[in-house]
């Protein structure tokens, strides 16, 4: 369960990477026959992100689904796609993530840092991805992972 909290709050957390996946990656078709250098400023990407949390295994996890898109006209065409999961032990996991009711409550401050570090993780993964491609020009642009959960911030 994540509950609405002010952003500020202090949280004393101690986590870890505890692993790495990618799940997928793959060119789409139209990625596999463009035959030039998209410029710099023709690619978007779209990314969804998914929490998970394992408490019997004190785990917190980021799923990232990242699609990259070249801008054509009023088009955007997919070219790849990227799913990886990142996932983060917690050693004060009953102390840092309590529980309330039948439920338990994941600091957003700590979803946001972790989506962060998730997040600098797949632009490595996509940059290495496409080394030596005609695609090797694109970075996943810096992303404020606050954005993911505007809904549970108080502003």
């Amino acid at each position: 369960m994540v509950e609405k909290e002010n952003i500020e709050k202090q949280i004393d957390l101690t986590f870890g990477v505890s692993s790495v996946k990618v799940e997928h990656f793959s060119l789409t078709e139209y990625g596999k026959e463009v035959d030039y250098v998209i410029d710099f400023n023709n690619y978007e990407y779209q990314v969804t992100v998914q929490t998970t949390t394992k408490p019997e295994e004190k785990i917190s996890s980021i799923k990232l689904s990242i699609t990259v898109q070249e801008i054509k006209n009023e088009y955007r065409l997919p070219i790849a796609e990227l799913v990886t999961i990142n996932s983060f032990s917690i050693v004060n996991f009953e102390e840092a993530i309590p529980m309330q009711g039948d439920s338990f409550h994941v600091p957003i401050p700590f979803l946001i840092n972790i989506t962060g570090l998730s997040i600098s993780t797949a632009r490595g993964v996509l940059a290495s991805s496409f080394k030596g491609t005609k695609f090797e020009n694109s970075a996943l642009p810096l992303i404020d992972p606050s954005f993911f959960f505007q809904q549970y911030i108080n502003v």
